[in-house]
């Protein structure tokens, strides 16, 4: 048996509802939500005495029937390891409209609870372990760059007072602590973390001795959003975006459309209900260069045949395209006199102290490590290891874990319209997401100039109004709001209440002039956004990005 306890409660007045399901809730709040005060609940914690009391006064205890063939084949199928594969095609399956229905005699088979209920558990896990195409965010990402570009976060602030303000004004239901991580993981800036950082570090972050584990307590250190974001998320896209609602709150959009293909950029890394991805990160430089030269039609095949190998900020190491991925060697030199290795980089998420744990475990056990020095820095690797017995450097080099090799075989994203979509080379990626970006930049060229020509009219009858009044071609003064209101009719202008609202000092010649500069600007503009295809803006965005 179970006993179901609400997940989100509807307050007005003396008045309450309880839902049980977020679907219930959302179809309820489609033609109810107004006036109600929302609650939701994350486990028993978030309930009040008296509300436990009301749950255990008329409790909501559903028992579980079995029945061998459906009910042992559902629950096989959510959580026997070897069924992946199978349980991508159960979520493609998923339908929010799919609920358990209430029985009568309060009874549930697992069957049913393992596909109108654990299902929906299983996809929204999904949304929040793997990113989109589009902006290389998973959802709390997301949350906390809305958050910032709301806030204009152009100045440090603690994370954990971000983190508390990501979640009231993005409707973050979960556990701040994990978002206090999240944030600090979006701005760390070590060797195998952020190629391109969203938000600037201020003070201890992490470092590649313990791959960002050891950053302090979110109360002590600080952030802010990078300087370049103005130009790698430009403000003219916001207003195209499509947005989520949570309880009538406007918040996060379903993507971000970064000017450079941040998926790409940073890379990927997430494990969820029958997926998990790995994308390795690639150079900014170049990726804008590849961008640059597709958009101006030197090369309009380069997004299909570009070579682009993984790339990491900082790494000394090389990086061979090998079966199925590629091969990372660490920097590591090697002196048969004295037998000894120097190791100037290790591969990629091979963090300093595991490395050097290892060096201790091969010591102690007397294998073939005789000793070692530790150099090395929270920035810089630096050891120098002592072999008992001469050996080839590459048989060493393996041995001591600096080779490794990662796949690109598992590149799994959410692509522009919220599918689920494997990935099986970069180009794929890289040229969905060219054509998607360039898609909202036609979109974004409407939404400027139906905002550029909405601004038309009123100062169009603004210089009209001021000139005839001016001119003394008419005289408002001791007239009935009626008469003026018709006189102003009569001349055939509009935006007549707010003309009429203008003050005395407002009728001069100079604020003619000032409001016929405003339209000559506004229609130079016009002219100007007319003449700019998709393409040219882009080239414009990706030329002010410094990376």
């Amino acid at each position: 048996t179970y006993m179901a306890t609400p997940i989100v409660k509807a307050t007005k007045g003396k008045e309450s509802r309880t839902f049980y399901t977020q679907y219930e809730y959302d179809q309820w709040k489609a033609e109810n939500g107004r006036g109600w005060a929302i609650q939701y609940y994350k486990g028993l914690g978030t309930s009040t005495r008296d509300e436990a009391q009301e749950y255990f006064k008329e409790m909501n205890v559903t028992q579980f029937r079995y029945t061998a063939d459906a009910d042992s084949a559902a629950i096989d199928l959510a959580f026997n390891k070897a069924r992946a594969d199978d349980r991508k095609t159960w979520l493609q399956g998923h339908r929010a409209e799919d609920i358990v229905i209430p029985r009568a005699d309060k009874t549930l088979a697992y069957a049913e609870f393992v596909n109108r209920d654990l299902i929906h558990f299983s996809h929204y896990n999904l949304e929040r372990s793997i990113p989109s195409m589009m902006d290389g965010l998973k959802t709390s990402q997301r949350k906390i760059l809305f958050g910032c570009l709301k806030r204009n976060l152009t100045s440090k602030v603690k994370v954990a007072q971000l983190a508390g303000y990501v979640s009231e004004h993005a409707g973050y239901h979960h556990g701040e602590m994990s978002l206090n991580e999240t944030i600090i993981g979006m701005a760390q800036d070590f060797v195998g973390s952020n190629n391109l950082p969203w938000l600037v570090p201020k003070g201890q972050f992490g470092t590649r001795l313990q791959g960002g584990k050891d950053s302090a307590a979110s109360r002590y250190i600080f952030t802010y959003l990078q300087p370049f974001m103005k130009d790698l998320v430009p403000a003219d896209d916001l207003p195209c975006l499509k947005y989520r609602d949570d309880d009538g709150l406007s918040v996060e959009p379903e993507w971000y459309a970064p000017v450079l293909p941040m998926l790409l950029v940073n890379g990927a890394r997430g494990i969820g209900t029958g997926y998990s991805t790995f994308i390795p990160s690639y150079n900014p430089v170049a990726l804008k260069q590849v961008l640059l030269r597709w958009l101006k039609g030197e090369d309009k095949e380069i997004l299909k045949t570009v070579d682009l190998p993984p790339w990491y900020r900082g790494f000394r190491g090389t990086i061979m395209p090998c079966t199925d991925g590629y091969e990372i060697n660490g920097k590591y030199s090697y002196n048969a006199k004295t037998k000894t290795i120097s190791v100037q980089d290790l591969p990629i998420e091979y963090w300093t102290s595991d490395f050097k744990e290892y060096l201790d475990s091969l010591c102690e056990k007397k294998d073939f490590v005789k000793d070692y020095t530790d150099t090395s820095t929270d920035m810089d690797v630096n050891f120098e290891i002592v072999l008992k017995d001469d050996m080839p450097i590459a048989e060493a080099a393996k041995k001591l874990g600096l080779i490794s090799k990662i796949k690109t075989t598992n590149m799994h994203a959410f692509n522009s319209r919220g599918n689920i979509t494997k990935y099986t080379t970069v180009n794929e990626i890289l040229e969905e997401y060219a054509h998607a970006r360039l898609a909202l930049y036609g979109v974004r060229k409407e939404s400027m100039l139906r905002e550029l020509r909405a601004k038309l009219p009123w100062h169009t009858s603004v210089v009209k109004f001021l000139t005839l009044m001016c001119n003394d071609v008419i005289d408002l003064r001791k007239k009935p709001h009626a008469d003026c209101v018709r006189i102003l009719e009569t001349h055939e202008l509009t935006d007549i209440p707010d003309l009429l609202k203008l003050p005395i000092s407002s009728m001069t010649l100079e604020n003619i002039a000032k409001h016929e500069a405003e339209l000559a600007r506004l229609r130079a503009r016009i002219a100007e956004i007319e003449a700019t295809t998709p393409s040219q803006f882009w080239v414009a965005d990706l030329e002010n990005l410094i990376v």
